[in-house]
């Protein structure tokens, strides 16, 4: 399995930033990438997190996260810094996925040069100013073009607080806990299915009642006043109310319905925002501690031939519905909610989307879609990107489940396999042959020509598309036209959270949240044979290298290697995974062989004055 890392020189030392790809079958340990990259000419020491890199292991399950950044010439700093426990979030917008660490002072949100910059036109050059005080957390605008919103309300001034919408811009953001619960899945396994309101659409009475009821009632009057006699007004009144009894009755069906009606559709809204992860969440669960927000344990996941993208916000109608045969419902308008794409077919099959236009904005919200399907909770079908890394995402080799290849056989393997296959590319066609798997063909094409006014009559009808510009789209689905404010994400937001949710799942298998396999493979048997020594230490090199391991250890991690799995070799900490330890078996099984080689990996791993058995 590759690993994908960054090597990087710390100070006095300099030399170009570079990606490096491990092969962990080959390089399985820390110290054997170390010993390669000493021998390379690269400065030392190396580590990884603050680590020793040469008590680290590649491989998983325990392995190095991808995307980690081994930093070259710098002694380990073994300490460990913590977020504050609130951020500002960016949810959605052209700027989305951007996590801004909060603690107490003042913060300008602007467009350029301010604490809190969101590339978003909408947004003023000093658009608002945050305030986290002590007691209290204030947002105030600075006199900006398009206003300051909490909540849907335009504000001067006002106190919010953590389930409070901001609005700046086509930007929606939000003050988040950093150790809050993650986002979770609905539980809604027909998220665009309409919801039922529970009562009919009243039905209103003719104006012929309506007239028939207060035609005696003026006959009256008028019989009263010329007559004298006003029993005939006591007697058309009684005529009258009779005859708006059905008229007071549809008045009261009509609220009852109304608030009905209302309810289903705040419903509506509140499953869509939860459906799938915007990329500001995403981001955030990220950086949250791996057991609270980032389990990846099967039961939690969603498995479905149907993946639900999120390419942006919209005014839409509400998904509702009162009876089949009704046709006088009239869904109410939910403003700036998610805008859902399902995308594959429960029967199987290939289905397409195409996403064209402005470039810059093509590849925004194609960041914003990986990092959706990159969630551990989101389902994470196995993605593959058809093309050289610089033509996509170079970053994008971080996420989980994620293949980048360019060779049709690869691609085959993946069809044979059951399950969702989504496929991204910009090539004009990717050779997807038909097997087990329900394909999601993704297009992105910067074209400038199909960000114009007007553009979306150059599609042929029929088409599944998305066209954006730098400021709205338009999503054209059979027909339909929706506009849309697309998500976007950044390059560097996009690197942050790749990197963030590769070490996240890494520490949640740790933690036993469950383990990660290579998209599209399956865990095979153990190898015949396995053992204690390493291309770095073995009986020939063992008095040569073993200071060096003990110079660099870490003597709070104390590790020993016990063998290898399937899925590379099985490290023991005796911090992390004791203090405890059982061995158990029959006669003759092993339990002895298996202590001698725990004493021995230990003592290869910590000096003498670290260690006492």
């Amino acid at each position: 399995m590759d690993l994908h890392v960054t090597l990087v020189a710390a100070p006095p030392h300099d030399f170009e930033t570079e990606d490096i790809v491990v092969d962990t079958a080959r390089l399985p340990t820390g110290s054997a990438l170390a010993g390669r990259l000493l021998e390379a000419g690269y400065p030392g020491p190396l580590s990884v997190g603050g680590r020793p890199l040469d008590s680290l292991n590649l491989a998983p399950p325990e392995g190095v996260p991808p995307g980690s950044v081994i930093v070259a010439g710098q002694s380990p700093d073994r300490s460990t810094a913590t977020l504050p426990p609130l951020a500002f979030v960016v949810h959605s917008g052209p700027d989305a996925g951007q996590v801004f660490p909060l603690v107490r002072g003042s913060y300008t949100i602007g467009r350029a040069r301010a604490a809190i910059t969101l590339s978003d036109p909408g947004l003023s050059r000093n658009h608002a100013l945050l305030t986290i005080g002590q007691h209290s957390i204030v947002i105030e605008d600075l006199g900006s073009a398009n206003g300051t919103l909490v909540d849907g309300r335009a504000v001067t001034k006002a106190v919010i607080d953590v389930s409070s919408e901001l609005r700046f811009g086509s930007s929606r953001c939000s003050i988040d806990i950093v150790d809050g619960k993650g986002w979770t899945p609905s539980m809604d396994p027909c998220v665009l299915d309409p919801l039922p309101v529970g009562h009919r659409v009243p039905k209103r009475p003719s104006k012929v009642l309506v007239l028939t009821a207060l035609l005696p009632l003026v006959l009256g009057v008028v019989l009263a006043l010329t007559t004298g006699m006003w029993f005939f007004l006591a007697f058309s009144a009684l005529s009258a109310v009779t005859g708006l009894v059905p008229l007071a009755a549809y008045r009261r069906s009509a609220a009852h319905f109304a608030s009905a009606l209302q309810e289903a559709a705040d419903r509506d809204r509140r499953r869509r925002v939860v459906a799938v992860p915007d990329p500001g969440r995403s981001a955030l669960d990220a950086l949250r501690p791996a057991r609270s927000a980032m389990s990846t344990s099967p039961t939690k996941q969603r498995t479905s031939a149907v993946v639900l993208l999120r390419l942006g916000t919209a005014h839409q109608r509400a998904h509702v519905s009162s009876d089949a045969s009704d046709a006088l419902l009239v869904p109410p308008m939910l403003h700036d909610v998610p805008f859902l794409l399902p995308c594959g077919r429960e029967d199987g099959g290939t289905t397409s989307f195409t996403v064209t236009g402005d470039a810059e904005a093509v590849r925004g919200l194609r960041r914003a879609l990986l990092l959706q399907t990159a969630h551990p909770r989101a389902g994470q079908p196995v993605t593959v990107i058809w093309a050289a890394p610089l033509e996509l995402a170079r970053h994008a080799r971080f996420l989980p489940h994620v293949v980048l290849t360019r060779d049709p056989a690869a691609l085959a393997d993946l069809t044979r396999k059951p399950g969702l296959l989504v496929v991204l590319h910009e090539a004009e066609d990717v050779p997807v042959t038909s097997g087990a798997a329900t394909v999601v063909i993704l297009r992105f094409l910067a074209n400038p020509r199909s960000a114009r006014p007007g553009a979306v009559a150059d599609v042929a009808a029929g088409d599944r598309c998305v066209l954006l510009s730098a400021d709205d789209g338009i999503v054209q689905l059979e027909g339909e036209q929706v506009k849309i404010i697309p998500d976007g994400v950044s390059e560097n937001s996009f690197e942050r959270a790749a990197r963030a949710l590769a070490r996240s799942v890494t520490a949640d298998r740790r933690a036993g949240g469950g383990a990660q396999a290579e998209p599209g493979a399956q865990l095979g048997a153990p190898p015949a044979s396995a053992s204690l020594w390493s291309d770095v230490l073995n009986p020939l090199s063992v008095r040569k290298n073993v200071a060096d391991q003990w110079r660099v250890s870490d003597p709070e991690h104390p590790t020993a290697r016990l063998g290898r799995s399937s899925s590379g070799p099985l490290l023991l900490d005796l911090v992390r995974d004791g203090p405890h330890l059982l061995v158990a078996g029959t006669t003759g099984s092993g339990k002895s062989e298996l202590l001698r080689t725990l004493v021995l990996g230990l003592a290869l791993h910590q000096p003498p004055e670290h260690l006492s058995t």
